[in-house]
């Protein structure tokens, strides 16, 4: 499993992390920077340059640029936070990550914040829209309103505010006096790095997982998995599950 570019997950597992001044600090600071700017940064920065010569109104890439930044935003703040699940603590992602961070939180106070949860990242991620009257903008500042009053979000400022404050997370990583965070951020990628040998150890052990409905009425017997009793569709002939679940014990 690679968990950036290039970079197998037992480069990861097999560093000296315990000891603070430690070198291999400073590479599991680059495993992580490689893993956000390849798969998340820099395809935003590409959007931004591929319609920076446009006239404002004709750009176009705002809502993928923001798609983008908000998935980032609540996994650095899981990073922060040493999370490995944030489910059902989105919206405190958010308000911590806006209200704290550099940049970020001399525009944003908590209930700012909890609109911007609601109608720019849950409009764009659930149903690829901006709930409200925000628009997304290129120019000014962070945020503003309009000539008419209408409120809007520059994107490409936005996108900019989270790199600068990509880099000093990362160098606050570096630092060995910052042990919490230290802590919290090994939480994160020692299960970013781990999570996928646990599901192949059980795929060995139960072969039959990696088929696991064949006709629609398959039942598995295994204390990690989880399926629905299945029923008939209304003409009676075809047997159709309610849906199957793995859970998994992140110890």
């Amino acid at each position: 499993m690679h968990i950036a570019p290039e970079i197998h997950r037992d480069e990861w597992l097999n560093l000296d992390l315990d000891d603070a001044v430690s070198l291999d600090w400073n590479r599991a600071v680059e495993i992580f920077a490689e893993r956000i700017k390849y798969r998340y940064l820099e395809p935003a920065d590409l959007l931004i340059k591929a319609d920076e010569n446009c006239p404002p109104i004709e750009r176009k890439f705002g809502f993928s640029i923001m798609a983008i930044d908000c998935l980032l935003i609540e996994a650095l703040q899981s990073f922060r936070d040493g999370l490995t699940n944030t489910k059902n603590k989105s919206l405190e992602m958010f308000k911590k990550y806006l209200t704290k961070r550099d940049g970020f939180r001399d525009y944003f106070d908590e209930a700012q914040a909890k609109n911007f949860f609601y109608d720019v990242r849950c409009g764009i991620l659930h149903q690829a829209e901006i709930m409200g009257h925000t628009l997304l903008w290129s120019v000014g500042s962070l945020k503003g309103e309009t000539a008419d009053g209408t409120p809007y979000i520059n994107r490409t400022k936005f996108h900019e505010i989270l790199k600068e404050d990509f880099d000093q997370y990362c160098n606050e990583l570096k630092n060995p006096a910052n042990l919490k965070l230290r802590k919290n951020f090994r939480i994160k990628m020692d299960f970013i790095a781990r999570k996928v040998s646990r599901t192949d150890k059980r795929s060995a052990a139960h072969p039959s997982t990696s088929n696991v409905i064949n006709d629609g009425c398959a039942a598995l017997i295994h204390p990690t998995i989880r399926l629905s009793h299945p029923k008939r569709s209304e003409n009676g002939t075809q047997c159709v599950p309610y849906f199957f679940y793995i859970e998994y014990q992140v110890k």
